[in-house]
C-alpha cells in the first residue's frame, strides 16, 4: 500500500508515502499500481478495482536525471495513482 496503510473508512487517497518507491528503487523491483475503490471492503459487495503497467525504478529514474531516483519514482507512482482512481470511478 504506497499510502502505508489501507483506508477502511471510505475516505478517499492520502498522500504517497515514499516507503514503496525506496524499497522498489533499492531492490529495483517493478511497482504494480492498484487502486481499489473506497467502499469495496464490504463483504458480498462488487469490488471495482484498477491495474496499471508496472512501473520500472531504473526507467523513471533515467527519464528524470535531475530527481533523486526515490523522488522521481515516487512522482510516476503518484501519478499513476491518479490515472487508475479515475479509471476505477468510471468502472
Amino acid at each position: 500500500f504506497p499510502e502505508g496503510h489501507r483506508a477502511t473508512d471510505g475516505t478517499d487517497m492520502d498522500t504517497i508515502d515514499k516507503g514503496c518507491a525506496f524499497i522498489a528503487v533499492r531492490a529495483n523491483a517493478p511497482i504494480v499500481p492498484m487502486y481499489i475503490m473506497p467502499h469495496a471492503f464490504k463483504l458480498g459487495g462488487r469490488w471495482k478495482i484498477a491495474v496499471g503497467d508496472p512501473i520500472y525504478p531504473e526507467e523513471v529514474a533515467a527519464r528524470c536525471p535531475a530527481k533523486k531516483p526515490v523522488d522521481a519514482v515516487n512522482a510516476a507512482l503518484a501519478d499513476e495513482m491518479m490515472t487508475l482512481r479515475e479509471q476505477a470511478r468510471s468502472l
